[in-house]
C-alpha cells in the first residue's frame, strides 16, 4: 500500500489556517461529544476564533464534515487511481477506507457518510462529484475479465460503494464487528473466483 499518509485536512482555500484551526477543532469536538453533541461555541474556542467567525467559515456543523470527507476522498481517490488492476484498486480503496475510518473514529465517519447519502439527488445518486467513485470507475470498466460475469460494468462502482458504504453506516462504533474482513467479503461479491473459468 502507499506509504504517503491520507490527508487529513479540509480543501484547499488559499492557505486559510483559520479554517483549518475550525477543522481540527471540529474532529476533536465530534470525537469527544459525537455530532449532534458538539457545540459550535466550544469548536470556535478551541480554535481561538469568535462563534460569528465560526458561521463566516462553516454556516454549518455538516459543512465542517464536508470538508473533513473532501480532503479524505481526494487523497483516496489519488491512491485508487495509480493502482495497477481492478482487484488491486479495490485492496487500495478497503484500506485507505479503514485508515481514514481509524484516523477520524468510526462515528464520525459513519455521520460523515450519512451526511453525504443525504445529500445525494435522489434521481441518479451518480450525478454527485465524487473522486473516489470517478477513480473507481475506469477499474470496473477495464478489468472486465476480474469482474463477476453478469455484473453491469456500468453500474459496477455505484452498486460497489453503495455496498461498502452501507456496511459502514450500519457499522458505527460496533466493538464486535470485522470490518477488513466484512468489506474484502463485500468486494469478492464484485470480483471472478480467482480459478472461475481455469480447465482442470
Amino acid at each position: 500500500m502507499d506509504s504517503q499518509a491520507l490527508k487529513l485536512r479540509p480543501r484547499e482555500t488559499r492557505g486559510d489556517r483559520t479554517r483549518a484551526r475550525l477543522v481540527e477543532a471540529a474532529l476533536a469536538e465530534f470525537q469527544r461529544h459525537g455530532f449532534e453533541r458538539a457545540s459550535v461555541a466550544r469548536i470556535a474556542e478551541q480554535a481561538g476564533v469568535s462563534r460569528p467567525t465560526f458561521y463566516f467559515h462553516f454556516p454549518a456543523k455538516e459543512d465542517l464534515l464536508r470538508d473533513l470527507q473532501a480532503g479524505l476522498e481526494a487523497s483516496l481517490a489519488d491512491r485508487v487511481a495509480r493502482s495497477r488492476s481492478l482487484r488491486d484498486a479495490l485492496d487500495v480503496f478497503v484500506n485507505g477506507v479503514l485508515e481514514a475510518q481509524r484516523e477520524v473514529g468510526a462515528l464520525v465517519f459513519a455521520e460523515m457518510l450519512r451526511v453525504q447519502t443525504r445529500e445525494m439527488p435522489a434521481s441518479d445518486p451518480e450525478t454527485r462529484p465524487a473522486p473516489v467513485r470517478d477513480a473507481l470507475a475506469p477499474w470496473f470498466s477495464e478489468g472486465a475479465a476480474e469482474l463477476r460475469e453478469g455484473l453491469d460494468r456500468e453500474r459496477a462502482t455505484h452498486l460497489y460503494l453503495s455496498s461498502i458504504f452501507g456496511y459502514l453506516i450500519g457499522l458505527g462504533s460496533a466493538e464486535s464487528a470485522q470490518p477488513r474482513e466484512d468489506m474484502h467479503a463485500l468486494t469478492s461479491l464484485f470480483l471472478r473466483d480467482a480459478h472461475e473459468g481455469v480447465q482442470p
